[in-house]
């Protein structure tokens, strides 16, 4: 009886659990710009065999070899090079080469792969990192789909749960395009699971109803996260992993996880009758309390954080002692009473357990099978059950998020040999080729450099070039941009971010020959002309005597960079208002920051504001603390917070572009700071005072 009534309070938690839970759908809206949505995903799982078999659906072309449809293609790794057989021919590849599709549908089956009959849809680029080689497909976001959701959850599950996870995993791989120089995501369990194209029909259909859509938040990617369950609870990503609360995770009970009988859960029986119970639980408490004769009472508690949590760490016990006196003790979960009655899960230690008084005793459970945090896999399989679709179940577990049908789109490789193979005129080919390798060179390294549509700051973004990655460069402008070519998209980068492999000396093809060149962002340029009365000479003084100072198109630190004076340079001074100076240097007119710029010698006139720059940026030195913002020159990406003012000590915190930090003191080329109550040392030259 007492089993029975335990059952029926139990379903009736989980339905008012269900009653009260909020699955609110989640905003979709829709975006007309056009982004890349090419994805390049390093095949780990087919490991090093040093041989690959690979067959072609399609036309390719490799290293200006043709490749018919059909082809077998043997290409041998050894000794940090390439080697590709076709059609009984060998040829030696080098350290690095693209086996590239002639047309958009072509694709590669790879009979090292997991799945050897599956269909890879995309070209391959073989490379050596490390002493290692390694395989990419770049893909099509909507094609590698295909070979990721049919794996990552499971074809026979409903539709909607489908799409859900196909959404998911969308958002994961766009976030990632672009963060890493030469891959973005891996086919394993690092990132998510690939496999080339899978042929479900289910799969199919909820990549296909969902083509673009991702979830976004303040108009950037969420870093979304999924697992298998959550144990009847959603974590969030501080309590998992530390850091900052992302706003679209929410600490919560999910009753559809719960009420799943598909999700994973461990049970054990704790015997009131204590010699019953497993050696080495009895072990556990003889240890803790002496001899025992019985177990009255079991609780789980000290949740590991603040309420709502239920990740309780400790079991609470009443037993009678063989004496016949009362005690309780405490048991630690992770490591102690879940080991010893083999119900762990893994070793993230963070399951939630539950006791449920039984006939004889008590019933003790663990569940959640992941880290819990964004969307249980099966808590979607659950809510799809239940009449949910895929906008309820989006918006319940990734609560103030938008839905966001983007229009991406699929582009072949750029290059001259592969756009003659493509069917290209003589002209584009021509085009494609004649253009110079270059460098993305920004100030932090883990920076991303935008590839915009159009020569203009406001222009859609096509792709995000990571630091040290080659760029093809086609052509040049005055106004401060570069034509260029970067992973299959061609667009403009603004031109102080790149170095030449060369000593600069470089010839870039005819500028006018490029027919979208921006003729306003000429017109924008800050003018050149002397100005109407110079009210002094500064002289640019750095705390590094190599360093430059930028000046900029407009008085704000996000503003085009027009020149960059060295140190100790001389500029004409013509205009100061607040901490921006309108300076001249070599004919180019804009806005330094004044304070960098020792004014003695400058027009009595001007005298209060020159005293308020004539301090070089070494006058941050000293324990009185001031104000300081991130900087990081473009105008993304993170700068390291470290625990010593060492290159490399600890990493403390990333600090975004644009942030606010209270600078405590300053030594040489280091700031000590503090952010969101951490103190650490920044680089100095990262650092904008206010």
């Amino acid at each position: 009886m007492r089993r029975r009534i335990a059952s029926v309070i139990w379903v009736l938690l989980i339905l008012t659990m269900a009653a009260t839970a909020r699955a609110d759908a989640i905003p979709l809206v829709n975006r007309s710009a056009s982004e890349n949505g090419m994805v390049r995903v390093r095949l780990d799982s087919i490991g090093k065999p040093g041989v690959y078999n690979l067959t072609t659906t399609g036309a390719y072309t490799a290293g200006g070899v043709s490749v018919p449809g059909g082809s077998s293609v043997t290409v041998r790794a050894g000794g940090g090079s390439f080697s590709m057989t076709v059609g009984g021919t060998t040829r030696e590849m080098g350290s690095s080469f693209w086996l590239a599709r002639a047309s958009s549908g072509s694709g590669v089956k790879i009979a090292q792969a997991s799945t050897p009959g599956n269909v890879y849809p995309g070209d391959l680029r073989f490379y050596y990192s490390g002493g290692s080689a390694y395989v990419v497909c770049r893909a099509y976001i909507e094609d590698y789909l295909l070979g990721v959701v049919g794996y990552e959850m499971s074809n026979s599950f409903p539709l909607e749960a489908l799409k859900a996870q196909a959404i998911t995993a969308r958002t994961y791989a766009m976030k990632r395009v672009a963060s890493n120089a030469d891959y973005d995501v891996k086919d394993t369990t690092a990132d998510q699971v690939y496999k080339g194209t899978s042929s479900g029909d289910n799969v199919r259909a909820a990549v296909q109803s969902t083509n673009g859509m991702a979830l976004m938040y303040n108009n950037a990617y969420c870093s979304v996260y999924y697992s298998s369950s959550n144990g009847g609870q959603t974590e969030s990503n501080k309590n998992a992993w530390g850091g900052a609360a992302l706003p679209y995770y929410r600490l919560q009970d999910d009753p559809y996880d719960l009420a799943n009988p598909n999700s994973t859960a461990r049970k054990a029986t704790i015997y009131a009758e204590f010699t019953r119970n497993t050696a080495a639980f009895q072990s556990l408490i003889i240890n803790k309390a002496g001899s025992v004769s019985r177990i009255n009472t079991v609780e789980a508690s000290a949740p590991k954080f603040g309420s709502p949590s239920k990740l309780y760490t400790q079991l609470r016990l009443g037993v009678t002692k063989s004496n016949g006196s009362a005690a309780t003790l405490t048991l630690d979960l992770f490591g102690g009473a879940a080991s010893a009655l083999g119900i762990s899960l893994s070793n993230l230690k963070n399951e939630l357990f539950t006791v449920e008084a039984v006939s004889g005793g008590f019933t003790l459970t663990a569940r959640r099978y992941g880290h819990g945090v964004g969307l249980s896999q099966y808590g979607a399989q659950q809510m799809a059950n239940t009449g949910y679709d895929y906008l309820s179940i989006m918006g319940f577990y990734f609560p103030g998020a938008t839905l966001v049908r983007h229009s991406y789109t699929a582009s072949l490789l750029s290059g001259g040999a592969v756009a003659a193979a493509n069917g290209a005129s003589a002209e584009s080919a021509a085009a494609a080729s004649n253009s110079i390798s270059a460098v993305v060179s920004l100030n932090d390294p883990t920076s991303r450099l935008n590839l915009r549509k159009s020569p203009k700051p406001t222009a859609d973004v096509l792709a995000k070039i990571p630091n040290g990655s080659t760029i093809q460069v086609q052509s040049a402008d005055t106004s401060g941009w570069l034509k260029a070519a970067y992973g299959g998209a061609t667009g403009y980068i603004m031109t102080q971010f790149v170095k030449y492999s060369s000593d600069g000396a470089v010839s870039l093809p005819n500028p006018a020959a490029a027919p979208d060149a921006d003729t306003t962002a000429q017109a924008a340029a800050p003018s050149t002309a002397a100005p109407s009365q110079v009210i002094g000479v500064g002289t640019v003084t750095l705390e590094s005597t190599t360093g430059n100072l930028n000046v900029r198109q407009s008085p704000s630190d996000k503003s085009m960079i027009v020149a960059k004076v060295p140190a100790g340079s001389r500029v004409e001074v013509y205009a100061l208002s607040g901490s921006w100076a309108e300076v001249r240097y070599n004919g180019k007119r804009g806005y330094a920051a004044a304070r960098y710029i020792n004014m003695k010698g400058a027009a009595s006139e001007s005298a209060p504001a020159a005293t308020a720059v004539t301090a070089s940026a070494s006058s941050a030195s000293g324990s009185a603390s001031s104000a300081a913002r991130v900087n990081t020159e473009s105008g993304e990406g993170n700068v390291y917070l470290r625990a010593k003012a060492n290159k490399n000590a600890t990493i403390l915190d990333r600090v975004p572009h644009g942030s606010q930090v209270a600078v405590l003191n300053r030594d040489g080329s280091w700031a000590k700071v503090t952010y969101k109550g951490r103190t650490g040392y920044i680089l100095a030259d990262y650092l904008v005072f206010v």
